[in-house]
């Protein structure tokens, strides 16, 4: 279960991410570094896929404009 879930952050990161940027634009880059898929993949790593995606929502969560992070 845990090479299915870094293979799926990794096509994130291949593929999903750098359409994303190009449609909203290069200046608006993660306010966190590493950057949250990096992160995820880090702590699935770590910690395992469960705990590992909880702290990755957790932290995704946080990166929007209401959060008071």
């Amino acid at each position: 279960m845990k090479k299915v879930t870094i293979l799926i952050l990794n096509f994130y990161q291949l593929f999903i991410s750098p359409m994303i940027r190009g449609l909203v634009g290069v200046n608006n880059a993660c306010k966190y570094n590493p950057s949250c898929s990096q992160y995820a993949k880090e702590k699935v790593l770590e910690n395992g896929v469960v705990t590992g995606l909880y702290l990755s929502t957790k932290r995704l969560a946080s990166c929007q404009p209401f959060s008071r992070s």
